[in-house]
């Protein structure tokens, strides 16, 4: 009752609306009607909101997943349809290895090293070095200049770096 003032109409408090559903990343079927929303950085969805109140242009932002450092580099355009594009972070460090520092958005740490062991069994990769603890810090090894037939712009693809999400949204 103390913010109340019976000769104003104007609200004491402004409760922003900001829609949860772009702030989390969220996937799942329910019903036959399936949903994948990417999340997007909190930053970008106030300022975009500011802009509507305010009716001016805003852009739709790009995915960003803040916990682990995933920002979408792009949009690739397939059938009509449109995929936000991760990728892992790697470092070459010499002609034979290569540091990984980050993975895409939706690959597990367990799935990756899988995906490693079997580039070790089909011949692809000599071998890895997993010192992980709080960060990923993944060694590859490969033969002699294998980095270099494969290309650098080739490597992410090579690794199994490189993730396609597109988004869906059901309401009813």
């Amino acid at each position: 009752k103390e913010n109340y003032d019976s000769t104003c109409m104007e609200p004491v408090h402004f409760l922003p609306l900001i829609p949860m559903a772009c702030l989390n990343p969220q996937s799942g079927i329910g019903v036959g009607f399936a949903s994948n929303i990417l999340g997007r950085n909190p930053e970008d969805i106030i300022d975009n909101q500011i802009a509507h109140l305010k009716n001016k242009f805003f852009d739709n932002p790009k995915p960003c997943l803040i916990p682990i450092n995933q920002y979408s580099v792009g949009i690739d355009q397939r059938k009509d349809k449109e995929r936000w594009v991760f990728h892992g972070e790697i470092k070459i460090l010499n002609s034979t290895e290569v540091l990984i520092t980050n993975l895409p958005y939706k690959l597990s740490h367990v799935d990756f090293i899988k995906y490693l062991n079997n580039l070790i069994e089909e011949d692809k990769i000599s071998g890895y070095e997993d010192d992980s603890k709080n960060y990923y810090k993944i060694t590859v090894t490969f033969k002699r200049d294998m980095i270099k037939e494969i290309g650098q712009e080739n490597l992410l693809k090579y690794l199994g770096l490189i993730n396609y999400e597109s988004e869906n949204f059901t309401l009813i």
